[in-house]
């Protein structure tokens, strides 16, 4: 999902919750008018000027300031100067009498009402928590973003090497020829801009003087629909004007100006991007280490059709997570385990399992150190725990491979 599009469900529940739950806390329309409070503001003092009045409710300079902030960034900008924020005013101004006619209407009553208020509610509190308090200040050490960078520099922080060229198309060899002669005629005319603009026959790359740009062996060239083939023709020629040569039924002078080498881009390059890759990883797991030490404080418990384990036994329930045929049952079926029997002998296993699944399926190294911390850390003495650590003190190896079995991983222990 994104940045935009959390920013802007985040500010509309933030709204929603914010006017719905102080309205749902009146029984009908207050005398006088609705309460401010209930609208606008953040419940902080204000004592900016009155800006405008509406059935007995003062709207002030905060309360402006404050509604535009709640809006995402790309609505802000259409009330960048006053006269937009008047328009925005006599938004405010319609939202309060909107919110006064449903109470006039007694909706607060309205099971329906009540329910989505409860629900933005949540919501909010929820999203706020995680902002807030669990992913506040909450970044990748500089030792974790070092080991990614070395796992995954050979293949996906590389540049490949490119030529920058400009070209002049010709239809015949002769036209060609004349041009290759000006090019080397002498005088103002004799500029390759100027020998474009008289000979060439491809109007996109004229429009820019023949220059094509960078591009890479067998890359795309928007001007050229034979592009593949003229980048494999060109790419190992030396910098400097070539003579005419026929590519692509066409006839060109091409002339390379620049070139780079194939390279490894460095730490500092990518590491915002190795920031940006790792952050989710560590929310979710923030978010489950959270739960995980609350349910230990506050156990759950379950009836009925929602028994532990949904009638199976924790021996069940790891021979069905080991037989699921998908990522995302596989991890339903292990955290069921966990959170049911976590004093089980299969608990540990269902830990292991979570973390190698998590290596082989997403590559997230990350939550698999997790997991395999918390089974190091819960269940010291389980049998598996050796593996455990011996895999831990293998993930940053570059030619370390994740065991495809429990036996595959004993015996590479060995």
């Amino acid at each position: 999902m994104s940045t935009l599009t959390n920013a802007r469900r985040l500010a509309c529940a933030a709204l929603l919750a914010a006017a719905a739950l102080t309205l749902a806390s009146c029984s009908g329309p207050a005398t006088g008018g609705v309460p401010k409070g209930d609208l606008f503001g953040d419940g902080q003092k204000d004592t900016s000027p009155v800006i405008a009045r509406v059935a007995g409710v003062e709207i002030t300079q905060r309360d402006l300031e404050l509604r535009l902030k709640e809006m995402p960034d790309d609505l802000k900008a259409q009330y960048a100067d006053k006269a937009e924020q008047r328009q925005l005013l006599r938004l405010m101004v319609g939202e309060l009498l909107m919110a006064r006619g449903a109470l006039e209407a007694d909706l607060t009553a309205d099971p329906l009402v009540v329910q989505q208020m409860i629900s933005q509610r949540r919501t909010t509190l929820i999203d706020a928590y995680k902002e807030m308090v669990l992913w506040k200040d909450l970044t990748p050490s500089p030792e974790l973003i070092r080991e990614e960078y070395e796992l995954n520099k050979a293949v996906h922080y590389q540049v490949v090497a490119s030529v920058q060229a400009r070209h002049i198309q010709c239809s015949t060899k002769a036209e060609a020829d004349a041009a290759w002669a000006r090019l080397h005629g002498g005088g103002r005319e004799s500029a390759f801009p100027y020998v474009v603009a008289e000979f060439s026959r491809n109007a996109l790359s004229a429009q820019q003087e023949g220059v094509l740009g960078w591009f890479n062996r067998s890359g795309y060239i928007a001007a050229l629909p034979y592009g593949k083939e003229f980048t494999e023709t060109v790419f190992d020629w030396s910098p400097g004007l070539h003579p005419p040569v026929k590519i692509g039924g066409h006839w060109h002078i091409v002339e390379i100006l620049d070139r780079q080498p194939a390279r490894t881009l460095s730490l500092a390059e990518v590491q915002d991007r190795i920031i940006d890759q790792l952050k989710p990883g560590l929310q979710q797991a923030a978010k489950e280490e959270f739960l995980a030490r609350r349910l230990k404080e506050e156990p759950v418990e379950y009836f009925g059709e929602f028994r532990p384990g949904n009638g199976r036994t924790a021996e069940e329930l790891l021979k069905l997570g080991m037989l699921a045929a998908n990522f995302e049952r596989k991890l339903e079926v292990f955290d069921t385990l966990l959170e049911d029997y976590p004093d089980s002998k299969e608990a540990p296993m269902a830990l292991f399992l979570k973390a190698n699944l998590y290596l082989d399926t997403t590559g997230d190294m990350y939550r698999c150190r997790f997991y395999l911390q918390q089974l190091l850390a819960g269940y010291p003495q389980s049998e598996i725990a050796d593996q455990a650590r011996f895999m831990l003190d293998n993930l940053g190896r570059i030619d370390f491979k994740s065991p495809r079995s429990i036996q595959d991983l004993r015996g590479t222990a060995r």
